[in-house]
């Protein structure tokens, strides 16, 4: 990149000296002064060329994003994510792949209404793993379910098919609904009588889970 300024009145000397506080300026060295044939200064800038403390100019070292090419000041892009279109940078189509964005970086407050389309969506691109709500859980019912267990007198222990969600269980002995604490506890699946069920006795199990 080079800025070239015609002969004016100072002499020669003066002109170059006056290209040389433009270097000393804070440029750094990648400004080279160079004279031409038709009686004229130039300065020629060479990458990199680098602001020093104090200084105001440009960055065009390794990985500075800017480069020379040809004379011209350009943007570096790598092809597959930006490019430079119609003269403006913009992001290319389909350059932002899930693989770049940061886990839940994008959120609902960031979408506007409208902006995901049915025809913008593959095939399986949508699970219900990648949905920030979830199902609610429907419960199963258990109806007149024979708890698992010796009904001999003397066996206070029964087990059930599934361990009740809490405060479900209807439990009845001979047709009478057993009170919670009063005629038994439940541990999990595990019924246990305060008195054993006598000989002969009917247990029927009401729940869900």
């Amino acid at each position: 990149m080079a800025s070239r300024i015609p002969r004016n009145p100072r002499t020669d000397s003066q002109q170059k000296r006056a290209f040389q506080r433009l270097k000393g300026g804070g440029f750094g060295d990648g400004i080279t002064i160079v004279a031409n044939g038709t009686g004229a200064y130039a300065v020629q800038c060479a990458a990199p060329v680098k602001a020093t403390a104090g200084g105001v100019g440009l960055d065009l070292a390794a990985n500075g994003g800017l480069g020379l090419s040809g004379g011209k000041l350009g943007i570096n892009t790598d092809g597959a994510t930006t490019e430079i279109a119609a003269n403006v940078l913009s992001v290319k189509d389909g350059g932002i792949t899930t693989a770049k964005i940061a886990g839940r970086a994008v959120d609902g407050g960031k979408l506007a209404v409208g902006a995901v389309l049915t025809e913008n969506l593959g095939d399986g691109q949508v699970t219900l793993q990648k949905c920030a709500f979830s199902l609610p859980v429907v419960p199963t019912f258990v109806d007149g379910e024979v708890p698992s267990g010796v009904i001999d007198g003397a066996n206070q222990s029964f087990t059930l098919a599934h361990a009740p969600a809490g405060g479900s269980l209807h439990l009845y002995q001979n047709g009478l609904r057993q009170t919670p604490t009063s005629h038994y506890t439940l541990a999990g699946d595990t019924v246990s009588f305060v008195t054993a069920p006598p000989l002969g006795a009917t247990l029927l199990a009401d729940y869900r889970y």
